[in-house]
């Protein structure tokens, strides 16, 4: 019986640790130490398979409008800097158009300090309007580099500790399930997030570095992404990813697109200023708040308008093209008023001091 509650002790004991006791865990955390700044930029190459999109019909999804008809392929160059807390991500990417059923340049920038952040999305090309706005939140909802293509620049340096991407992909949060595999000749190990549905399979021999990213589809256990990554060893010691492949999958089965990243340069524990963390919206743009659940437009001068108290065209018109002082002209128009009323009282008196006749008894003359 004793030795019965010893063991349930022990598992209790066990169950108890924390979860960034694992290997993994560790060695990320080495690197994320170690890792002060680090600046990326890469070129990704995007093919897409035919009918991957459904296209927009009257503002709705028109799923027998699919496209490309073709296979379609573009490129673009990008930026990720990351800086303690603070994150500048660029990104470049061709976006579709649902609407056009056709591809767009768009460029798309974030900053985060850690706990605030800035989001800009550039007009789409080719879109019937301007499409482009702005989104001020936490850093803990940043949609930057959130998709699983991106996710080899997190656990690579921000592994333990990431404030943007939602955290959703750091070591704590994933369990070794003690099975062993291998991925392209080599043996791995795998970690599971099953509320997430996700899998990193982790190579041993090479620092815990992650080789594999699986997320699945929940409801059938089918791969929705499969990421497979290489690394390569920076001449500081660390393991940095230098190449791979992302592939999404459609829930047939059917591959719908694939991304094939590649890091051109990595610039490592640099000095940043921080105004490459600072983010000025251009004039015209509506901006969300998710702080304040206000909604703002873009003053030429780069103030804030808040769109809920303006009722008509005119007024968006008109709050656009202001500054501060087409704004405030009334209020200081009245206290140039008030102050030139005061001076004139104070000059009429003073000239009525010196006209004014001198009395008798000070001329000394009497009857």
């Amino acid at each position: 019986m004793r030795a019965k509650w010893v063991a349930v002790f022990m598992l209790l004991l066990v169950s108890r640790l924390p979860a960034d006791d694992s290997p993994a865990t560790v060695a990320a955390r080495k690197r994320q130490e170690a890792i002060r700044s680090v600046e990326f930029l890469f070129r990704i190459q995007e093919t897409v398979e035919p009918g991957a999109y459904a296209g927009m019909s009257g503002g709705r999804e028109d799923r027998n409008a699919r496209f490309p008809v073709s296979r379609f392929t573009c490129e673009s160059a990008n930026r990720l800097v990351i800086d303690g807390d603070r994150v500048r991500f660029e990104d470049n990417h061709p976006v579709p158009n649902l609407s056009q059923k056709a591809w767009g340049t768009a460029r798309q920038v974030t900053v985060s300090d850690g706990k605030r952040s800035r989001e800009f999305f550039g007009p789409t090309e080719g879109a019937d309007r301007n499409n482009a706005y702005g989104i001020i939140g936490t850093s803990e909802e940043t949609e930057a580099a959130v998709l699983p293509h991106y996710v080899p620049f997190h656990l690579a340096c921000r592994g333990v500790k990431n404030t943007i991407a939602r955290g959703m992909y750091v070591f704590p949060k994933f369990t070794p399930t003690g099975v062993r595999q291998r991925v392209k000749g080599v043996m791995v190990e795998e970690y599971q997030r099953e509320e997430v549905a996700a899998t990193l399979l982790i190579d041993p021999a090479q620092d815990y570095v992650a080789r594999r990213i699986r997320k699945e589809n929940k409801a059938t256990g089918k791969p929705r992404v499969v990421v497979d990554v290489t690394h390569e060893l920076h001449p500081s010691g660390i393991q940095l990813p230098k190449t791979w492949t992302a592939t999404y999958f459609a829930d047939s089965g059917k591959v719908e697109r694939t991304y094939v990243v590649s890091v051109t340069q990595i610039r490592l524990n640099e000095t940043h200023a921080d105004e490459l963390f600072d983010l000025r919206f251009p004039p015209g743009v509506e901006v969300d708040d998710h702080t304040d659940n206000r909604t703002y437009l873009v003053r030429n001068d780069g103030t804030f308008a808040d769109l809920s108290t303006i009722r008509s065209s005119g007024d968006i018109r008109d709050q656009l093209h202001s500054t501060w002082w087409s704004r405030n002209w009334w209020w200081m128009a009245a206290v140039a008023v008030v102050l030139l009323l005061v001076l004139g009282v104070v000059v009429k008196r003073r000239a009525v001091r010196r006209v004014a006749p001198p009395s008798d008894a000070s001329s000394g003359m009497g009857s």
